[in-house]
C-alpha cells in the first residue's frame, strides 16, 4: 500500500500504534514489505469486527511494554473459525 515511508524514523521518533507496527519498525531496517503486516492486523480487526486491542494487548500499562510484546513475537491472539 505505500503508506509507511521512513520520514518519522529519519526525524528521530516513531510514529503509530506499536500493536500495528511490524517489529522490523522498530530495528529501522525495513522495506515495503511491512504494509503487509499492517493489512493483516487491520484484516484481524475486521473479522474480529472490533476496535477493541487484542487480549494479549489489552493489560500493557504503556507503549513501551507494547513495544517489547511485539519485539518479542507476541502477535494478536488467532481468531476461531479462520483457518492459517
Amino acid at each position: 500500500m505505500g503508506f509507511c515511508r521512513p520520514t518519522s524514523v529519519i526525524e528521530g521518533s516513531i510514529v503509530g500504534t506499536p500493536v500495528h507496527m511490524p517489529p522490523e519498525i522498530f530495528t529501522r531496517n525495513y522495506n515495503q514489505a511491512v504494509d503487509i503486516y499492517a493489512f493483516g492486523i487491520l484484516l484481524w480487526y475486521l473479522l474480529r469486527n472490533t476496535c477493541k486491542l487484542p487480549n494479549n494487548f489489552e493489560m500493557c500499562s504503556d507503549k513501551e511494554q507494547l513495544w517489547r510484546k511485539v519485539l518479542n513475537g507476541q502477535r494478536p491472539e488467532k481468531i476461531r473459525g479462520i483457518d492459517q
